[in-house]
């Protein structure tokens, strides 16, 4: 009987053991496999963000310069202001002019030309004696007009206009009434003044006409109007070179009024006269065009 317990005891030791070393072997090896979770980057909804992020940490070191080397936008180019036409220079010579009052009252000198594009006009006048004030006015077409009052002035006036018209009135100071040489420099591709209340009274220097000096830029037909009010006397109308020696004066014709065309070449000085011949017979009124290429 003793050895019988004794067998039972010695096969359920080995049982035991056995047991023990079954379960020793599954904690070592860690049991079953762990549950695999879905990654990061293959979760649904997700895989935008992390993939961006991943991106962004790999950019090439080089990326920020790259960036930043990239040539700015330029600027929206200004339409530069239309160039300012060619100048040019008429100077109305020996020009006596009438006074506000007394004796030899009358109306302003008036000079009217047209600028083409931008640009500063300049009207000098000098005495070419001494004889008293001028009140000398420069005005634009719609703008405000500069004046001077003394024995000599130079007025400047600035436009922006494609065109502007302009006009120059010149009278004596009270009873002054000087004479003067008045230039007028503009800048236009087509050159013109006209002047209004001149003076054609006869024949006998200073009320006698116009004359006027000028330089032509291009070469072309340098014209001539004049007109005095519808009364018939014989005058001079000419255009010479400035070189050309002085010389008395031959009549052109008898007519109220006068037109002559001249040739003329680029870059030369001329002189222009339109004078009465005859013996006058009181106040009449000239107006006269120059036109030059």
């Amino acid at each position: 009987m003793n050895d019988r317990w004794q067998t039972i005891a010695i096969i359920l030791a080995v049982v035991l053991a056995l047991l023990g070393g079954i379960t020793a072997a599954v904690v070592i090896t860690g049991g079953p496999a762990p549950v695999v979770l879905p990654s990061p980057t293959t979760a649904a909804g997700s895989s935008a963000q992390p993939s961006a992020l991943a991106s962004s940490s790999s950019l090439p070191s080089t990326a920020p310069s790259s960036i930043a080397s990239v040539p700015a936008a330029s600027p929206t180019a200004v339409p530069s202001p239309t160039a300012p036409a060619n100048l040019t220079t008429i100077t109305f010579t020996k020009m006596k002019l009438d006074a506000q009052k007394g004796t030899l009252a009358g109306l302003p000198r008036t000079f009217a030309f047209t600028t083409e594009g931008p640009g500063t006009v300049t009207v000098v006048l000098k005495p070419t004696v001494t004889s008293g004030r001028t009140i000398a006015c420069l005005k634009p077409a719609g703008g405000t007009a500069v004046c001077h009052t003394g024995p000599s002035a130079t007025l400047t006036g600035t436009t922006v206009r494609a065109k502007t018209n302009w006009t120059l009135t010149a009278i004596g100071s009270g009873t002054d009434a000087p004479t003067l040489d008045i230039g007028l420099t503009f800048g236009t591709g087509h050159p013109s003044v006209t002047l209004t209340n001149g003076r054609f009274d006869g024949k006998m220097y200073p009320y006698d006409g116009a004359t006027f000096k000028l330089t032509t830029p291009r070469a072309g037909s340098l014209v001539l109007k004049g007109d005095w009010g519808g009364h018939a006397f014989d005058y001079a109308l000419l255009v010479e070179p400035a070189s050309t020696p002085a010389h008395g004066l031959k009549s052109s014709g008898n007519a109220p009024h006068a037109t002559g065309t001249f040739p003329v070449t680029a870059g030369t000085a001329y002189n222009g006269t339109l004078a009465n011949l005859d013996d006058g017979f009181g106040l009449t009124s000239l107006t006269l065009t120059v036109t030059w290429p």
